[in-house]
């Protein structure tokens, strides 16, 4: 499935908050035997409620749903996250975390899943995703071993994170209701 963000100059609407916190989710796809077929052009109303209900793919084998969170610091000057809603207003500079998890909903263990979380394109990557153990894309087709690394000006260098479009998992042994995490931070353009 495939949810599209809103244009950064409506960041603070409701449905660019739908758009910001859904574009890192179901986007991201569980890589299955039988995939979730593409959606074309959901409305936000779909998103959101998408994302409220989590979603399940066409053979019922994996439950997916995503969260996005402010990242804050209260007055005592401990981090915190505040989740995202309708009522949020973004702007430029915020932090947010996009938390996706993926429950095995088969009867059987997963050997092998694949997770795929398109980075907006009002947003760009900051920090490091976790698990760790991640592979990231900027074109959506190419995927290598995070940070990833490049010719930039005749030398070999870490790649911009802001050039980053699309990161990658691959969650093994996921037995029966057992639950992966995947996450990664961003700041608003």
């Amino acid at each position: 499935m495939k949810f599209y963000a809103s244009t950064p100059a409506k960041l603070a609407s409701k449905a660019a908050i739908a758009s910001l916190m859904l574009a890192g989710s179901l986007s991201a796809q569980a890589m299955l035997p039988t995939p979730a077929p593409e959606m074309s052009n959901p409305s936000n109303a779909q998103n959101a409620a998408a994302m409220q209900q989590g979603q399940t793919n066409q053979a019922g084998k994996v439950t997916t749903k995503t969260v996005a969170a402010l990242v804050s610091v209260d007055a005592q000057g401990q981090p915190g996250l505040k989740p995202i809603d309708a009522n949020t207003r973004l702007k430029k500079g915020n932090v947010i975390e996009y938390h996706s998890y993926f429950t095995n909903s088969s009867q059987d263990r997963m050997r092998n899943m694949v997770v795929t979380m398109s980075i907006p394109e009002e947003v760009r990557l900051v920090g490091k995703p976790s698990p760790e153990n991640v592979y990231a894309s900027v074109d959506g087709q190419n995927f290598s071993h995070f940070p990833l690394r490049g010719r930039i000006d005749g030398q070999m260098q870490d790649v911009p994170l802001e050039l980053y479009k699309h990161l990658r998992w691959n969650i093994e042994g996921l037995g029966k209701n057992e639950t992966a995490v995947v996450k990664y931070r961003a700041v608003v353009r």
